[in-house]
This record gives structure tokens, sequence and C-alpha cells, in this order.
């Protein structure tokens, strides 16, 4: 993420999971938390509301 002059303010990630705490673990474990590199995380639940996400296992 970044802020209007281009600066690095954050990052997103968007994941497809069976829980919260599916997502929670997964982040616990990823080597950026471990290190404390973000200064907070925060775990949202969003819903689709109007079509689908599209999911392919090719690069393109």
């Amino acid at each position: 993420m970044r802020d209007d002059h281009g600066e690095m303010i954050g990052t997103a990630l968007v994941f497809e999971a069976t829980s919260r705490a599916a997502v929670e673990q997964f982040m616990a474990d990823d080597p950026y938390v471990k290190a404390k590199l973000f200064s907070r995380l925060e775990t949202d639940v969003w819903t689709i509301g109007l079509g689908s996400i599209e999911t392919s296992d090719r690069l393109t």
C-alpha cells in the first residue's frame, strides 16, 4: 500500500480461508511477523457481495 506521494505505508494480503484462526496461524508463522517488522496486524473478514473471485493454478 502506498500513500498519495508513492511512499510505502503498509501491506495488504488477501486470503481465501476456512476461518479467521487459519489466517492468524498463517500470519504467526510469517518471517516478517516473527521478525516484528510490522507495527500492527489486522484481520478483517470480507464477504463477496456481487460476483465471485476466479482462481487459477496457472500464472499468466
